[in-house]
């Protein structure tokens, strides 16, 4: 489950602190501030998740394949930019790419269901092409 930061203003982060120190530090591999850019951005990406891919489960799994992905895509932040603006672009991107996955998935499922026959075989026609 996803774990929220309570702040004065309510959960989540907080729009005029940008973390250029906690970014800094992760981007060093310091595992307290990967810890602490969870802890502070995970409810907000869950919620975005959650709209996009409408189960919890769902919204739940790409949360934390997200910040999986930050670990290598964190170098590709630009500290001139908002980060909540970079952090939605690679969620939105990850969430389009799972909808994208599942589409071709029932794309395919429903192909290969249209090539069965709807009706059982009659047994006079299984005889003749046994024989």
């Amino acid at each position: 489950m996803v774990e929220v930061t309570r702040t004065p203003d309510g959960p989540g982060p907080s729009a005029a602190a940008e973390p250029a120190d906690m970014i800094a530090r992760a981007q060093s591999g310091d595992a307290e501030a990967w810890g602490e850019l969870y802890r502070h951005y995970a409810a907000a990406v869950y919620r975005f998740c959650r709209r996009v891919l409408r189960t919890r489960e769902d919204a739940e799994d790409a949360t934390m394949e997200i910040f999986l992905k930050l670990r290598d895509k964190l170098g590709q932040y630009d500290p001139e930019r908002p980060f909540m603006a970079w952090l939605y672009r690679v969620s939105a991107n990850h969430c389009w790419d799972s909808l994208r996955r599942r589409r071709v998935r029932q794309d395919l499922e429903t192909e290969s269901s249209d090539s069965l026959p709807l009706e059982h075989p009659d047994p006079g026609q299984l005889e003749q092409l046994i024989a």
